[in-house]
């Protein structure tokens, strides 16, 4: 963790320059990285949603409410093609 308290992103997820997404299938990083993100969210006190509709027709890859009424959504990307529109 730096100054700002947060763990690098790497060491939080035991990351190394060898690893691929050639190892797993891609259903598989996404299910992974929706435990991942639950968990932290979890760790910071919250309750977390996976794959919640919203108003507006999109949908919130995590959500999570806080035990104070605070709404915390979380985009998430598991390979490149998810930057692509």
């Amino acid at each position: 963790a730096g100054d700002s308290g947060f763990m690098n992103w790497r060491d939080c997820c035991n990351w190394h320059p060898g690893m691929t997404d050639e190892l797993h299938t891609r259903p598989e990083i996404t299910a992974a990285l929706a435990r991942g993100v639950s968990r932290l969210l979890a760790d910071y006190g919250l309750a977390p949603l996976l794959e919640v509709p919203l108003a507006n027709g999109r949908r919130a890859d995590a959500m999570a409410l806080s035990s104070g009424g605070q709404i915390w959504i979380v985009e998430t990307k598991s390979c490149t093609d998810d930057y692509i529109v």
